[in-house]
């Protein structure tokens, strides 16, 4: 048999005299039911049985309720059927070669890292961030006003820049869901916002996360004109034509800028909210601080600097 191992979840006895003779279908799938309670319910067929690239074997497919797919390994003597958890796995390669092709999978993955940082530090520039200008890790930062994880990484992000003060710098790119329906309305409007002032960007950020389950789509620009009110330093006339004529070249602007984001963010394979980039590493989804600040750790200590 060749050098490999083979991945299996459960060795079945199916309970018949020891011949060299493979049981038929009808009699495999009888004893798959009996040996696997909760197959006993379930749909089973089994494919054309044939023999395996493994020596004494044979192999076909088993499928449940016409859904789940398994492959499976036969043996006729005695009778006995194995289901594969996954493909064989070549256990043939020396500990050097496996090393050699870990520091290369490392490298692969660093230079890719880069690629991707480089790609959203060109992209970004301009928009708001906070945190040291001259911070060694940069974290882009794909999110949903209206996503309830984003909030929840919203104040991961909060307590992260408290603590990495000097190491961490935070770049919030847009990426409202389909599914939300005043998401983009609220991305724009905080990108026209920033076309005035990054601290008012800032100042909508943190009150449609802190106000998120009382926004509704009809007075979202309502709430944001009072917000604004508060203590932003632009002219609210500017920004509600930016932020509500959607005839205003400003307007159409922003629009394009969150567009031109959300399919930034289908290129680089980010497929919900939140996801994050940190000097191009990818964690995806709401992640515990300990997490970033475990990467932060590693990609400073191997000298990372910004850009």
């Amino acid at each position: 048999m060749p050098r490999k191992l083979l991945l299996w979840t459960a060795l079945l006895i199916l309970g018949l005299p020891c011949r060299a003779q493979l049981p038929g279908s009808d009699q495999i799938i009888a004893n798959l039911k009996y040996s696997i309670p909760g197959l006993r319910d379930a749909e089973i067929t089994l494919g054309e049985i044939v023999a395996s690239s493994f020596e004494g074997f044979h192999e076909g497919i088993v499928t449940v309720n016409a859904r789940n797919t398994y492959r499976v390994l036969l043996v006729e003597d005695p009778p006995r059927l194995l289901i594969l958890l996954g493909s064989p796995v070549d256990i043939s390669l020396s500990e050097e070669s496996v090393a050699e092709l870990l520091e290369e999978e490392e490298r692969q993955m660093a230079v890719a890292a880069q690629d991707r940082h480089v790609a959203l530090e060109r992209f970004a520039q301009g928009t708001p961030a906070r945190g040291a200008d001259n911070a060694p890790v940069t974290i882009y930062e794909f999110s949903d006003f209206q996503c309830p994880y984003c909030a929840r990484a919203a104040d991961t992000m909060k307590e992260l820049l408290a603590r990495r003060a000097g190491d961490v710098r935070l770049v919030y790119l847009q990426l409202p869901l389909s599914i939300h329906n005043w998401a983009k309305a609220a991305s724009v409007a905080a990108v026209c916002a920033a076309y005035q002032d990054h601290d008012a960007f800032w100042m909508l950020h943190d009150r449609y996360f802190e106000n998120q389950g009382g926004i509704v789509r009809a007075t979202l620009l309502d709430q944001s004109r009072e917000w604004l009110q508060e203590g932003a330093s632009i002219d609210l006339e500017t920004w509600e034509s930016c932020a509500a004529d959607t005839e205003s070249a400003a307007n159409q602007s922003a629009v394009l800028r969150v567009e031109v984001s959300v399919s930034t963010a289908e290129r680089m394979g980010v497929t919900g909210t939140p996801a994050f980039f940190v000097n191009g590493h990818f964690l995806n989804g709401i992640q515990p601080i300990g997490a970033f600040e475990k990467l932060i750790d590693e990609l400073i200590a191997g000298g990372a600097s910004d850009g």
